[in-house]
């Protein structure tokens, strides 16, 4: 009986361990590589609901992640429950807004040290960027990014 056993379960075995160290299930266990084997600093996520690296909002309804690859950084803003809602890319003192998220036709890059307006919440804040809210008519987030600084 128990040879029977271990018979029919072997290739169920061979099966579940091969696809387990198989690159497709590497890439959906959410380990950071850049495609080539090599380790990405922070992760290759961008885009995606709960990304792997560690979030940084200031403000608890909303999860801001940060991303580096090649020179270029981007942040990326998601709700609670993981819809991506914006996204910006950044190198120096310019920025763009990606075309992903619920709300990137409501995302505006602002520079300087122009002030939020007194409604505003903030989100994320350091020396380099800040990222501000404020609510439309709709109840909608409209995100303004402020670069205030180049990084070195």
């Amino acid at each position: 009986m128990l040879k029977r056993h271990l018979h029919a379960s072997f290739p169920v075995l061979v099966f579940v361990c091969g696809l387990a160290a198989s690159p497709l299930a590497l890439a959906q266990c959410g380990c950071s590589d850049d495609g080539h084997g090599t380790p990405s600093k922070s992760g290759n996520s961008l885009g995606q609901s709960f990304p792997t690296v560690a979030p940084t909002a200031q403000d608890t309804t909303w999860q801001v992640y940060e991303f580096q690859r090649d020179g270029v950084r981007y942040l990326q803003i998601n709700d609670r429950v993981g819809n991506v809602r914006a996204a910006v890319g950044r190198i120096d003192g310019t920025a763009w807004v990606l075309p992903m998220g619920i709300d990137a036709e409501r995302v505006r890059i602002a520079t300087g040290r122009s002030l939020p307006t007194a409604r505003a919440r903030r989100v994320y804040g350091n020396a380099e960027l800040a990222v501000d809210y404020v609510l439309d008519a709709k109840g909608r987030p409209v995100w303004t990014v402020r670069v205030l600084s180049q990084v070195q």
